[in-house]
């Protein structure tokens, strides 16, 4: 009502200027577009972002460095992490063991209120001189010698707060201190020492370093698990939160993050606020000054500067910030409970937070609504939790607006999970996460997940659908296919992303094709009309020979990644586990010709384990029951194992010619079978299309640099490990598979050798 009151209103307006007005404006217009289209704008458009490092040609020794660490420095700095709790005792030993691990040496605790174990459990760190503990004061005298935080000033998110006072006082001489909470890990995604990533990467120079979160969800456990928090939960968003500034953070670097924390250099930063820094002074910053104009508040955009972006790229950037921001709906009730430091006075207010005994503001939460949030099959999606005043709803908003389990990141878990799991005597993987392996599904997430491999087997081959996994051949598989369905008189269908994504389109065209073609995953025959009598069929190729050949296909589109410098170095950033998810920005994937491939992984899943995200599913299927399957690697695996298992036909692009042969037996295409595979009288076998490869760019023999490389063979393996195992499963099966048909064909191996060489690569270069 209200935009249409305003339309009317310029209208009005528009019809009361005079003729000549009318001109002036409309020549002013086009003036102004004009001049915008001449000024310079921010490349992060989804493309080449603004941050994103100098082109560099390529170096073994800095690329092995930049994956997995380098030889270790003389000096090493001190790190400490600086923090506030309440109630955290089930999850500070972790937090401590995880970052002893990681280099940390010293823990700044402030203690504010706990009721529970929290000294308990932090008594034994104390003795050993590892923590300093503080209690949270109602107020702190203004001239004072000690260390005193109080409650005064929490309502400023953070600034003249605890993490000015480890700055200030420092107690142990640390040369950095992380201000992080006891749910955020933090680690370096190159090797596994933080001192060690600092000294190497960070000029002497640099004040400080923001460090993006990246959210992990619940993983669909409603309970507390019995492992780790990096074990259980290995699945998070690809935003930051879906609660931050549009363009300030989450999917893109244009600016410093909201969504971040603070790395800073002890003797360089006096003051901060939770995401920012308020004063630095004697070292160099790279983030824009406040009121520069270019951003929000204190949130000023990034220096251009090459020093800042070098710094961005080899100090900031590496790091890795895990935030376990609600853990099981269990622990997150929890969690809330406890409330915010920021917004306690504000929820008083609203008469949702109260005044605990011991000082603080605490959340009360209903026994009833409580139980109900635990079990509840699905979580509705709430609007902004800033406008609502009640407890139940602002604790589903809150939950909701960072429960995403989609994207599947071990990081953490591969570095430590093993070590962490000793120290602390966890159990390591459960059932709840590997339930695809057993098919020991219970909630309503993994059932729905499972039926997309239930589905598979037809019971007749009436039609036939083929699932065209991007860079496997098929441009070439489609044109064979097109023929062959001309020879048997039968109608072929190639599905564009605009009719796989209309309904009433995608069947009508599955209904009056005998055979389509469309670029989709597995769970599109959930979605598929008579799907019972649909023969479904998909091709893999040689995974480390896929994502070469997936890189250099959005090298040649222009405008996804940065054409610039050495392809090799492209093609590192992009396979790594380690430093692509540095370059994940939401824009990325809005800039492909179908958006919705990014549901399978992210950005980066488009060059990492593509093949396998493909065969366990995602595109249509809920939001739950993606995450279900990528509660663990080997549960993505296990349930890509199953589709692999369950669909008719399973070809490998390195024997076409064979893989096309069943793939007509099954079809019913006895004619085409006949004349090409057993009298061999047709040269369709035989077609090869370039039409969107590497020789139709006139770089026929762009694979071999890559491959005559350790250390990119090493990378390649590292990204895509998981579909190296699945192209075993499916070489197996072919082997069995053309056995029973064509007994005299040759055998198919058992492993990709160039998969062989990288595993061997990589065990020789990563170091743990």
């Amino acid at each position: 009502m209200m935009a249409r009151e305003h339309g009317s209103r310029i209208l009005n307006w528009w019809r009361r200027l005079r003729t000549c007005d009318r001109l002036a404006l409309c020549v002013a217009f086009i003036l102004a577009a004009a001049l915008v289209r001449e000024m310079p704008v921010s490349s992060d458009d989804g493309g080449t972002a603004a941050w994103d490092a100098p082109p560099q040609p390529y170096d073994a020794a800095r690329a092995k460095k930049q994956l997995w660490g380098g030889s270790n420095a003389t000096r090493l700095p001190t790190v400490a992490a600086c923090a506030r709790v309440r109630n955290e005792g089930p999850y500070l030993k972790e937090w401590i063991e995880f970052h002893l691990l990681t280099g940390m040496s010293h823990f700044y605790i402030f203690d504010d209120a706990s009721s529970d174990n929290t000294r308990e459990v932090l008594q034994p760190y104390v003795q050993r001189g590892i923590v300093r503990l503080w209690s949270v004061q109602e107020k702190c005298p203004k001239h004072r010698e000690e260390i005193c935080v109080s409650r005064e000033h929490d309502a400023e998110h953070g600034e003249r707060g605890f993490r000015d006072e480890c700055l200030r006082f420092n107690p142990d001489g640390a040369a950095w201190v992380a201000a992080i909470d006891v749910d955020e890990f933090l680690y370096p995604s190159a090797g596994t020492s933080l001192p060690q990533h600092l000294a190497q990467n960070c000029a002497p120079s640099l004040a400080y370093a923001l460090v993006r979160w990246k959210v992990f969800g619940s993983g669909g456990y409603r309970r507390k698990p019995a492992g780790t928090s990096v074990d259980a939960y290995r699945a998070r968003s690809v935003s930051d939160d879906t609660g931050c500034y549009p363009r300030l953070t989450c999917g893109d670097e244009y600016a410093p993050p909201v969504c971040a924390k603070v790395i800073a250099r002890a003797k360089c930063v006096q003051k901060q606020g939770t995401h920012y820094v308020v004063q630095a002074d004697g070292c160099e910053s790279i983030y824009a000054p406040e009121g520069s104009g270019r951003g929000i508040g204190k949130l000023a955009a990034p220096l251009s500067t090459d020093f800042a972006r070098s710094q961005h790229a080899t100090c900031s950037a590496p790091l890795r910030l895990n935030h376990y921001a609600v853990r099981s709906r269990e622990e997150y009730v929890q969690k809330f409970s406890r409330g915010r430091i920021s917004s306690g006075a504000r929820d008083t207010k609203k008469g949702i937070a109260t005044r605990g005994p011991n000082g603080g503001y605490l959340r009360e939460v209903d026994e009833r609504d409580r139980e109900d949030f635990i079990d509840a099959e699905v979580i509705p999606k709430e609007t902004r939790a800033s406008k609502l005043t009640s407890t139940k709803d602002l604790m589903l908003a809150e939950f909701a607006r960072r429960d995403f389990s989609t994207v599947l990141d071990e990081g953490a878990a591969v570095k430590y999970g093993a070590r962490l799991r000793d120290k602390l005597g966890a159990p390591s993987l459960s059932d709840h996460q590997t339930w695809a392996c057993s098919d020991t599904s219970r909630d309503s997430a993994s059932l729905e997940a499972a039926r997309v491999w239930h589905h598979l087997t037809p019971i007749t081959h009436e039609k036939g659908l083929f699932i065209h996994i991007p860079k496997t051949a098929g441009t070439s598989l489609n044109s064979i296919l097109r023929e062959a369905s001309v020879r048997e008189k039968k109608t072929f269908c190639e599905l564009s992303f605009k009719e796989l994504d209309d309904r009433s389109s995608r069947f009508r065209r599955a209904r009056s094709c005998h055979l389509v073609s469309a670029e989709t995953d597995v769970s599109a025959l959930l979605q598929w009309p008579s799907r019972k009598t649909v023969a479904a069929f998909t091709f893999l190729r040689d995974p480390l020979s896929r994502a070469v050949s997936q890189v250099e296909h959005h090298r040649s589109v222009g405008g996804r990644i940065n054409e610039q410098g050495d392809p090799r170095t492209t093609l590192v950033r992009l396979v790594s586990p380690n430093l692509c998810p540095q370059l994940e920005r939401d824009a990325r994937c809005r800039f492909l010709r179908h958006p919705a491939k990014c549901l399978a992984g992210g950005w980066c899943g488009l060059f990492q384990n593509h093949q396998t995200q493909i065969l366990a599913g995602a595109l249509h299927v809920s939001e739950e029951a993606r995450g279900a399957v990528r509660r663990s690697g080997e549960n993505l695996l296990c349930a890509a194992k199953r589709s692999l298992a369950a669909l008719p036909v399973v070809g490998l692009t390195e024997r076409l010619a064979d893989s096309l042969c069943l793939v007509f037996d099954a079809l019913g295409y006895h004619k085409t079978y006949k004349d090409c595979c057993v009298h061999k009288k047709c040269s369709l076998l035989d077609r090869r299309e370039t039409r969107h490869s590497g020789a139709a760019r006139g770089n026929a023999s762009y694979s071999a640099s890559y491959f005559s490389d350790d250390v990119l063979l090493a990378a390649l393996y590292e990204g895509n490990a998981l579909d190296c195992a699945l192209y075993a499963a499916a070489a197996e099966r072919l082997g069995s598979d053309l056995a029973k048909l064509r007994p005299r064909a040759a055998p198919v191996p058992a492993y990709s050798a160039r998969c062989r060489r990288g595993e061997l690569a990589l065990r020789r270069l990563r170091g743990y």
